[in-house]
């Protein structure tokens, strides 16, 4: 498989050698890998069916460290930071997603409420490959 211009994520992390330093994004560790945007939650009370299974052959669960992500292989492993805030989450991508412009990341209701008030809805966030 080739390297795609700019994609940090495994499977292309031999790749990075061959992208510009500049091209990197670096939040929280400092790792190579990630991006900046904008989170979102899901997962409120009644809006997924009990025992619904998703993309990544996993059940749903609201109260899982989770995450949607619309590239990055089911079970990679990331830290989201609230850049208004400076909190923290570990979450495994789970499902695909957000489908909505300027949105990075999903995260599951859980996970959302570890580091910004669900009332809020979004927040500006970055994350790294763990």
């Amino acid at each position: 498989m080739g390297c795609l211009k700019g994609v940090l994520a495994w499977p292309w992390r031999n790749c990075i050698s061959l992208l510009p330093r500049s091209t990197w994004t670096q939040p929280g560790g400092g790792r190579p890998g990630g991006e900046s945007g904008e989170c979102s939650w899901y997962g409120a009370e009644g809006e997924i069916p009990p025992g619904h299974i998703g993309p990544c052959n996993t059940e749903f669960n609201r109260f899982a460290l989770e995450v949607a992500h619309k590239t990055l292989p089911c079970g990679t492993r990331l830290r989201v930071r609230n850049k208004n805030n400076g909190r923290t989450v570990d979450v495994k991508v789970a499902d695909r997603g957000p489908f909505v412009a300027g949105r990075i990341l999903d995260l599951t209701y859980e996970a959302f409420g570890r580091v910004e008030n669900r009332d809020r809805g979004t927040f500006p966030c970055d994350y790294e490959i763990l």
